[in-house]
């Protein structure tokens, strides 16, 4: 009995941690008053898309290249994803991006004379927080890619 009871509630938390952000629509419903005090009063377009990449070599340049989409194979040899194209000599390295697309984010070093690619990606999305502030107010959430060098 004790079992079937842990079960249920098992069932019942986890239906609605997924349902509530899915039933907001494009409300974000863990919003704090904090975000309420760097909210923009009507929609973003765009928004800053953080890269975060290894101090190693940031004096040589690290070669950045963001994708629109899920990173394939493909993409190493057709440039017509490609939105943005440079050499980063700082962390954390930030891209304007439009907003609610995933992008993929290409960070290849160079060191000891060979090449390392590392790949990450995600989705940046701009949410209504309305019912918390009480006013129009927009955060942006999302739009981070790990690109650190793990070695």
């Amino acid at each position: 009995m004790k079992r079937n009871f842990r079960l249920i509630v098992t069932i019942i938390i986890s239906a609605i941690t997924i349902l509530l952000p899915i039933s907001c629509g494009n409300e974000y419903p863990f919003a704090s008053q904090s975000d309420c005090d760097s909210c923009f009063s009507s929609k973003p377009d765009v928004g800053p898309f953080q890269v975060d990449l290894s101090d190693k070599t940031l004096d040589q340049g690290i070669v950045v290249k963001v994708f629109k989409g899920k990173f394939t194979e493909k993409m190493q040899y057709d440039d017509s994803q490609l939105i943005f194209l440079d050499t980063a000599r700082s962390t954390p390295y930030n891209v304007d991006v439009s907003l609610d697309e995933y992008y993929s984010v290409v960070a290849e070093y160079m060191v000891d004379g060979k090449k390392y690619s590392v790949v990450d990606g995600d989705k940046i999305r701009a949410y209504s927080i309305k019912s918390t502030c009480n006013t129009d107010c927009w955060i942006i959430r999302g739009g981070k890619a790990d690109c650190r060098l793990k070695f």
